[in-house]
C-alpha cells in the first residue's frame, strides 16, 4: 500500500526509508508496520511472510458488516497476528493504536483471552512501539539479523532448554 505524496514524508528507520504520513492516524500506522515487515528477513523469506492485518477496522455500510461477521469477523479482535512460536508462546497478537488512541472494552477482552490461551499480546501506540514489540519477540536485532545465539539465550533465560518450542 503506498501513501500519496501529499500525506507521506520521508522517515530514516534502520537504514530504510519508510513512508510516514501526517497526521499519525491508526491506518497509517498499519501501513508502516507492514511496510517495515516487508523489508525484514526472517528464515528464508521476510517477516511480512508471517504477519497477518485483520482490517477489522473502518466504516462499512450494514450489509457489508453483516456479510463480515456472518464470515466470521469478530468485534475487537486485534489488528496483527504473528503466527511463529517463541519464547514459550503460541505467536503474537499486536492491538495497534496512533499514539492517543483508546483500547475498548470489547478489545481488552479479547486480548485477556488470548492471552490466557497462550499467546503474546500487546497494545502499541504507534509505529516505533509496534516494531519494538516484534522485534523482541521474533529476535530480530541489528537490522534486520536474526540471531540464533540471542534466541537460545531466551530459551535458556524462560527455561525451554535448547529443544524445538
Amino acid at each position: 500500500m503506498k501513501l500519496s505524496a501529499s500525506e507521506s514524508r520521508a522517515v530514516q528507520l534502520d537504514g530504510f526509508k519508510l513512508k510516514s504520513p501526517r497526521p499519525a492516524r491508526e491506518d497509517h500506522e498499519h501501513r508502516l508496520v507492514m511496510q517495515w515487515a516487508r523489508m525484514m528477513n526472517w528464515g528464508d523469506g521476510k517477516l511480512s511472510d508471517v504477519m497477518h492485518h485483520s482490517p477489522n477496522g473502518g466504516k462499512r455500510s450494514p450489509r457489508e458488516g453483516a456479510k463480515f461477521k456472518e464470515m466470521g469477523t469478530q468485534a475487537g479482535f486485534p489488528d496483527f497476528q504473528i503466527y511463529v512460536p517463541r519464547q514459550g508462546f503460541h505467536g503474537l497478537f499486536i492491538e495497534l493504536k496512533a499514539r492517543q488512541g483508546v483500547v475498548s472494552p470489547l478489545q481488552k477482552i479479547v486480548l485477556a483471552r488470548l492471552a490466557a490461551n497462550g499467546y503474546q499480546t500487546a497494545v502499541c501506540y504507534g509505529f516505533d512501539e509496534a516494531k519494538r514489540v516484534i522485534s523482541d519477540y521474533m529476535g530480530l536485532y541489528c537490522g534486520s539479523v536474526y540471531s540464533r545465539e540471542h534466541e537460545e539465550k531466551l530459551k535458556h533465560k524462560n527455561g525451554l532448554g535448547g529443544g524445538n518450542e
